[in-house]
């Protein structure tokens, strides 16, 4: 970890699961990181509170997962429904050299190299900012 560069924070890790309640962290923190996560479809919903809980307004998440069928679609329709965040980003090519890869791999086929598996899209989302009346 890269603690030596938080020096007025104090760090912690533990592990959450996303059906379960962290009253403790509500609203905390400005930004989440998700590798790999959407490929159990019946867990995207608790993922996603878990999301909304732990943010605060406007923070934002960044999700990289392969499309795996129609897993990473299926999590875009549960974030829009839900209203809860903005998509700012939805994309295949993000960064030069990672589509570079992505491109080389292609051409050495399938038995190789399956995108659909292998290959994570990045879905950036911002937090909704709920203005009171």
């Amino acid at each position: 970890m890269n603690k030596h560069l938080c020096k007025e924070k104090q760090l912690e890790a533990r592990v959450l699961r996303w059906n379960e309640n962290y009253e403790d962290l509500v609203n905390q923190f400005d930004w989440i990181i998700c590798a790999d996560c959407l490929f159990f479809e019946e867990f995207q919903t608790d993922l996603l509170k878990t999301m909304v809980q732990l943010l605060k307004p406007g923070g934002q998440v960044l999700i990289f997962a392969p499309s795996r069928g129609s897993t990473m679609d299926q999590f875009v329709n549960l974030v829009n429904a839900s209203r809860s965040f903005t998509v700012l980003l939805n994309a295949m090519q993000y960064d030069d050299s990672v589509w570079k890869l992505h491109k080389e791999n292609l051409k050495k086929g399938s038995e190789f190299y399956d995108e659909c598996l292998h290959y994570p899209r990045l879905l950036h989302l911002s937090k909704e900012v709920r203005q009171s009346v």
